[in-house]
């Protein structure tokens, strides 16, 4: 994949390679298979479990940060009623690399999940884990910061209230430790 460190340090090259393949993954173009297989090849595009070739020592802002808008179109479109594409996403937000966009994506996440019910039906273990894990990472990483702006704390007590509604494990803990930030 184009951040594999075959393209070395050349961000420019590298940024200009995800951009293209990005689009073209999400459009669509040139994909015959099952769209599952799509979106995981989005994810992979996306740089879900390529962290830390992602938070390679550089200069100038993280690649990560220079891809944010390609990151909440994915979201915009994939979240909402994918459990891999949620488990994914939380899963990227909750390491170094996803940080820089933790609080536009908490906001990115709860549009896409209000109004869902899918979020109490999940299948998948490892998307409960993830979920309960990203929104962990964030009351313990940037709690204070996450609640001082109105959009960001609506988004958290929206999401905290699905994990707790969802009956979600350690939603709860969740529950207790925002309330001790507000």
């Amino acid at each position: 994949m184009f951040f594999q460190s075959s393209l070395g340090d050349d961000r420019h090259r590298c940024l200009r390679c995800a951009l293209a393949a990005h689009e073209a993954i999400l459009a669509g173009r040139g994909w015959t298979g099952r769209s599952y297989n799509q979106q995981r090849f989005e994810r992979e595009a996306l740089g879900f479990g390529l962290e830390e070739t992602l938070v390679r020592p550089t200069q100038g802002p993280p690649l990560v940060e220079s891809l944010r808008d390609h990151y909440q179109s994915w979201a915009e479109m994939r979240l909402a009623g994918d459990e891999d594409n949620v488990a994914g996403f939380c899963s990227f937000l909750s390491t170094r690399a996803g940080k820089p966009l933790r609080f536009r994506a908490l906001v990115w996440i709860a549009d896409e999940l209000r109004g869902h019910s899918e979020v109490r039906s999940w299948h998948r273990d490892r998307t409960s884990a993830a979920f309960v894990d990203f929104l962990g990472t964030v009351l313990t990483e940037d709690g204070t910061a996450a609640v001082a702006t109105a959009n960001t704390k609506e988004a958290l007590m929206d999401l905290v209230g699905l994990a707790v509604s969802g009956q979600l494990t350690a939603a709860s803990a969740l529950q207790d430790r925002l309330k001790a930030l507000l």
